[in-house]
């Protein structure tokens, strides 16, 4: 969500870790991202390497905090 127009992004992507980080690396500002799941930590990791600000939360974390 861009922070100052209140604009949300999404899109479809496949499963590639490598497409997923391009698309985040072309949103405007800092990119939060939400992802959890048994193939978390690969995606995570793709997007640390390049130097992209990475949260992994597990889903019923997020549902108490009313964020699902």
């Amino acid at each position: 969500m861009d922070v100052q127009t209140g604009e949300v992004f999404k899109a479809r992507l496949c499963p590639d870790p490598l497409e997923v980080t391009a698309w985040v690396k072309a949103l405007p500002g800092p990119a939060a991202i939400y992802e959890a799941g048994p193939t978390g930590y690969g995606l995570a990791r793709t997007l640390l390497l390049h130097d992209i600000r990475t949260v992994v939360v597990a889903y019923d974390v997020a549902d108490a905090c009313g964020e699902s």
